[in-house]
């Protein structure tokens, strides 16, 4: 009897050891970071990444398993219930209902004035607004009901895929200050132009993005190294990639990057995380261990310091000027508190 050896591929082996959610969301990440860089309405890549997302979220809920559920009841109870009140936005109520509501005598005495009466209408005083919010919530509701089904193995194997699609986006950022400012590589149409923005829209969402891979970054340095050498190779890359993303942020001109940015590097020690593999005996005048965190601050630090000095520090800039208060998005939270109260 002849027995037949089946010899498989690489790609064979890939595709059995992952599940197929871990491929549908690796693909589903890379389509939002390539094409939903903004979340107004009038985008017109949203064509196709709304209808996607509510095709992965579909997806999501078919394979979910009430083991999962009960496993992350929390947080699927905060996504339900902002999925829910965003949703009762969208019903139209009765009209005198809708009339009794704070806010709206201007509106009355129009539609008395012009005639009209009886109308339904949601609670949404910009109802397309509340449609876009609605449908964009489809985006994180598909990867958490995605992400809760993969195994840390799955996981873990996220955190390159996502510090490659920051670097990326932090990369593109660079040539775009480098370039004209309304470039080619400025994707969309309103966006920060001159600045620094990379795969998004906008500058703040664009260096927050490059700000929480500090966290990523540790865990990646830290977790899952099986050898001493791949440790030092992950904590040693993590370090150098660490620098040249906080470089990318403060050339941004975001002022709220810099603030997450902040939080992120305080988080890193936190994370760390004891090896847990036989280390090889030390040699003579090797550095101590506490001393690569030393090394690690004092580089990116020096990265920081080299930043400013050459001009590039726009975040730094705009965060140290004197007019702060004069910005409108500090002067605009008085009448917006005031309106959250009456409406």
């Amino acid at each position: 009897m002849r027995i037949e050896r089946k010899i498989l591929t690489r790609k064979q082996i890939l595709l059995g050891r992952y599940s197929a959610q871990f491929w549908v969301l690796a693909a589903f990440l890379a389509l939002v970071f390539l094409i939903g860089g903004g979340s107004r309405n009038d985008i017109q890549s949203l064509v196709i990444l709304r209808p996607a997302s509510i095709l992965v979220f579909a997806f999501g809920l078919w394979t979910l398993s009430r083991e999962h559920l009960n496993a992350y009841r929390w947080v699927f109870g905060m996504a339900a219930a902002i999925m829910i009140l965003t949703a009762l936005h969208l019903v139209p109520l009765p009209p005198a209902m809708w009339e009794a509501l704070s806010g709206r005598g201007l509106l009355v005495e129009i539609d008395h004035a012009a005639g009209i009466g009886g109308v339904w209408r949601p609670l949404a005083m910009v109802p397309t607004g509340a449609w876009n919010a609605f449908f964009s919530l489809f985006a994180p509701l598909s990867v958490l009901v995605l992400g809760v089904q993969l195994d840390a193995d799955e996981r873990f194997r996220f955190l390159p895929l996502l510090l490659g699609i920051g670097l990326l986006s932090g990369s593109i950022g660079l040539l775009q200050i480098l370039g004209a400012p309304d470039g080619p590589l400025y994707f969309y149409r309103v966006t920060n132009e001159g600045s620094a923005v990379g795969l998004f829209a906008n500058r703040n969402h664009a260096a927050v993005f490059l700000a929480c891979l500090f966290p990523l970054l540790a865990i990646f340095g830290w977790v899952n190294a099986e050898t001493i050498e791949r440790r030092r190779f992950r904590s040693w890359m993590s370090g150098i990639l660490g620098g040249f993303i906080l470089m990318l942020i403060l050339v941004t001109g975001s002022r709220a990057g810099v603030v997450v940015a902040a939080l992120g590097l305080v988080s890193v020690p936190l994370l760390y995380q004891p090896p847990q593999i036989t280390l090889p005996a030390r040699r003579k005048g090797a550095p101590r261990t506490k001393f690569t965190f030393i090394y690690g601050a004092f580089g990116i630090v020096a990265l920081g310091v080299l930043t400013a000095l050459f001009s590039r520090a726009e975040a730094l800039k705009r965060l140290t000027a004197p007019d702060q208060l004069d910005d409108r998005r500090f002067q605009i939270w008085g009448p917006t508190l005031d309106a959250i109260w009456k409406y």
